[in-house]
């Protein structure tokens, strides 16, 4: 009950984050979604997105126009071409320009929330929701085909090129092909085509799955969960290879997990950063690394090794040997994962006088972004 306590009580907190909704201002408690593509970071929160150009930290566009304080918005960004994927905490998922944003298209036949952000894969669209349901879309949103998991899913799909794989808050991870015929459909009393087929594979994990799984190249997928389990997943069969939960003491693992050559790299509620061999799950340093507040985002790689954010607004750098770099203290707290491109450091912040900070790798401001009230 001890290993679990800390993990139940940000679990709570965090659904009531997701699913109670709002604050007295209207704008939803939760944490920014970023993605950068072409130079510039599109990053989701409370009744925006914004476009930013990261060499200066300007903006480039806010959408919509006229925000809607009802309709909020949490999922991390899709971009593929000229067009924006963003999920709101309505049940609308929004095409927008990159270049002006402007609404191309909605698709509004889901019956919840995104939270985590869309797949944009092979001209298709992979938008998992909190109804239970993964829905693929095509590039004009007309939907293709739709999934359905036992609970609300979370967490953005990714690939391998071959499968398609979906982490679910029903303790399961799916593999699923990336498209399928119609005979692998149905059509229910609505009229929507569902998938009727079994999936490829399932793999039950034991426990909800917040985090996208991470994809080797040996054919292996790694994922923790929320119960404090991290797993290795072969990625064709599903059969589980290695599990591993630091002796009952790993914290729930809201985060991707990073892959350095044959090391996975994560952290976890409780502010451990660990190291395990690909190959059989062993610890790779004497002990993990600790830090004085909760790791929720993913690790990003940077040239000296990989940096973890924390909710108490630190950015540790670690490589995979277990040395670390001075550490970056900001005001404010971090949730989201970092995104390192063109030798900048993006950081979206909460509690903080600014949404954006760019930061050097050795944590140099760039620039620092503020929306306009």
């Amino acid at each position: 009950m001890k290993k679990n306590l800390s993990s139940i009580i940000l679990l709570i907190v965090l659904l009531g984050v997701f699913l109670g909704g709002c604050t007295s201002a209207g704008v939803a408690s939760s944490w920014p979604g970023l993605s950068v593509a072409d130079g510039v970071a599109y990053v989701t929160y409370g009744a925006e997105v914004y476009a930013v150009d990261i060499k200066n930290g300007n903006l480039v566009w806010r959408y919509p126009s006229e925000p809607d304080k009802a309709i909020t918005y949490f999922a991390s960004p899709a971009i593929a071409d000229d067009v924006v994927i963003v999920g709101n905490y309505g049940n609308g998922l929004e095409a927008i320009n990159t270049k002006n944003g402007v609404k191309k298209w909605s698709f509004d036949q889901a019956g919840d929330r995104y939270i985590g952000g869309a797949l944009i894969y092979g001209g298709k669209i992979y938008a998992p929701n909190t109804d239970s349901y993964l829905y693929v879309l095509d590039e004009d949103g007309s939907l293709l085909w739709r999934f359905r998991t036992q609970k609300a899913n979370w967490t953005t799909p990714v690939t391998n090129g071959d499968l398609l794989f979906l982490s679910s808050m029903d303790h399961s991870l799916y593999a699923l092909d990336l498209d399928y015929p119609e005979t692998g459909l149905a059509l229910d009393e609505g009229g929507t085509r569902t998938l009727v087929s079994e999936p490829v594979w399932n793999a039950d994990l034991g426990a909800a799955i917040f985090a996208e799984p991470s994809v080797g190249d040996d054919g292996k997928l790694f994922v923790g969960t929320l119960g404090g389990e991290f797993y290795a997943v072969n990625a064709t069969n599903g059969k589980i290879l290695w599990s591993f939960d630091a002796d009952g003491e790993l914290g729930s693992v809201w985060g991707p997990a990073v892959i350095q050559e044959d090391i996975v790299l994560f952290g976890d509620e409780k502010g451990k950063i660990y190291a395990l061999s690909a190959e059989n799950g062993n610890e790779i340093w004497p002990t993990a690394y600790t830090v004085d507040s909760s790791i929720i985002g993913g690790g990003a790689v940077l040239p000296e090794g990989i940096v973890f954010p924390t909710i108490g607004g630190k950015l540790i750098v670690i490589n995979k040997e277990g040395q670390t770099l001075p550490v970056i203290s900001l005001e404010g707290s971090i949730y989201s994962k970092p995104i390192f491109v063109d030798g900048k450091q993006i950081i979206a912040m909460i509690y903080s006088d600014h949404l954006l900070i760019a930061l050097d790798e050795n944590g140099r401001e760039y620039w620092r972004f503020k929306p306009e009230e």
